[in-house]
């Protein structure tokens, strides 16, 4: 009985020490290739959320009055400098991951 069929239709592995260590070395695997996936669709969105405060920043900027003119630009720089950090890595991330 304990090779049966799981409900999905999963045979399980083989019960004891080499049984725990082979699902382990699966999970192991899944993991590693579902945390690259987690790990590179979060850089993407923290990309798009910098390019998003590039762009609030650039129309605070240009509807900016001649006394706020100044700091409106340099937040605009910052915010632009930061979108590139981000941009940088995601294409560092592509780069390692393809070979």
């Amino acid at each position: 009985m304990a090779n049966q069929a799981k409900p999905d239709g999963a045979v399980p592995q083989a019960e004891g020490p080499a049984g725990a260590v082979a699902e382990q070395a699966d999970m192991d695997t899944a993991s590693s290739a579902d945390i690259d996936e987690l790990e590179r669709r979060q850089l993407l969105e923290h990309w798009r959320r910098c390019e998003q405060r590039v762009m609030r920043a650039w129309n605070a900027w240009q509807a900016a009055d001649r006394r706020d003119d100044g700091l409106r630009y340099r937040a605009f720089m910052n915010t632009l400098a930061e979108e590139e950090r981000a941009a940088a890595e995601v294409e560092r991330r592509a780069v390692s991951s393809a070979g």
